[in-house]
């Protein structure tokens, strides 16, 4: 019988894709540790105030609202683990960002962790969080689930992206590439797909711009929806993590990104989809082309990629690092969790 616990708190503002890449993670801890999964309601409001004792791990969008939630920042009665999958855009300009903290010293007893090396930075270098109290991790990827969108305009080559419909998405980037890329043939659909508070704002600017016949804006939550895709487009510009990149994967969907930090992990460029230098529209746009014309291409890399992600981000081999990071022993505290790859 297991001997060593951790009580999870999932929260209610998780996209259910996100929620995909940790419920399996936790399914797999189970077999090395007793693990509570608890839903957050008003009930588990000021739990740690009931000053309890353990080992926690908080997931949710908005994770410094849970630390209030819950009442978590000054927790002193074990580990407390914080997954960051979302982050409020900055109010404040970047100039001033690096001169001060924007919020308190985070109690030593906490353990922020992030999903992408740009993340790992922004909170090492802008918030200044301690090298000890930040991990960069990766999530897993989840069972696939029967496609049930058809993408419109049939016959068409459908490219698109799936990913909160905000100014962070870079969604204004997509909108100029669909634009030139329509310009150019009529054989390309573009799909964006997701939900967000900005989808009345962006529909409007496609009847604008006369791009609606030729350009769907998609408010849904499943990410079965990308199986409908002939190409993925990655470029947004906050990357908090790369669930989009695993889903895509995940449907044999070849993917289009821009160089960020961390996504060679994932694409090789020519063999298991294509790395852009820039967000350039005119370059993006013309490798679109391209590939419209190399179906047997694309069928290789989508293969090909969707082998590699089943492989780097499976459940069990992502749960490992959780596992050392979560239960390792005194004279292990300094070994970093590895980032799946």
């Amino acid at each position: 019988m297991p001997s060593k616990k951790l009580t999870c708190f999932l929260f209610n503002d998780l996209e259910p894709w996100e929620r995909a890449g940790v419920e399996p993670i936790i399914e797999n801890l189970c077999a090395y540790a007793i693990i509570e999964t608890i839903w957050v309601t008003e009930s588990q409001r000021r739990f740690f105030k009931t000053k309890p004792q353990g080992d926690f791990w908080i997931v949710a969008r908005d994770w410094q609202r849970a630390l209030d939630f819950l009442s978590a920042k000054d927790y002193a009665g074990g580990k407390l683990f914080v997954s960051i999958l979302h982050s409020k855009s900055e109010e404040k300009k970047m100039y001033g960002l690096s001169f001060k903290s924007i919020f308190s010293p985070l109690a030593k007893s906490i353990t922020l962790i992030v999903y992408s090396p740009l993340e790992y930075r922004f909170f090492k270098e802008i918030k200044k969080i301690p090298e000890a109290q930040l991990k960069l991790s990766s999530l897993a990827i989840g069972k696939t689930k029967p496609q049930i969108y058809q993408a419109s305009s049939s016959g068409k080559f459908q490219v698109g992206t799936f990913c909160d419909f905000s100014t962070e998405s870079n969604i204004n980037f997509l909108i100029g590439l669909a634009h030139f890329i329509i310009n150019q043939t009529s054989q390309v659909h573009f799909n964006i797909l997701g939900r967000g508070p900005l989808y009345s704002h962006f529909s409007k600017i496609l009847i604008d711009l006369e791009l609606d016949h030729r350009v769907s804006i998609i408010e849904t939550v499943s990410e079965s929806t990308v199986g409908a895709l002939d190409l993925f487009i990655y470029a947004p510009l906050r990357n908090h993590h790369f669930i989009p990149v695993l889903i895509a994967g995940a449907y044999k969907v070849p993917v289009i990104a821009i160089d960020v930090p961390g996504i060679e992990e994932f694409i090789i460029t020519g063999e298991l989809g294509i790395i852009m230098p820039s967000t350039d529209i005119k370059l993006m746009g013309e490798k679109i082309i391209q590939m419209l014309n190399s179906k047997e291409i694309r069928q290789t890399m989508g293969a090909k990629l969707q082998t590699h992600i089943e492989n780097i981000a499976s459940p069990s081999r992502v749960s490992r690092s959780y596992r050392d990071l979560f239960f390792h022993e005194e004279s292990e505290k300094d070994l970093p969790i590895e980032l799946a790859a």
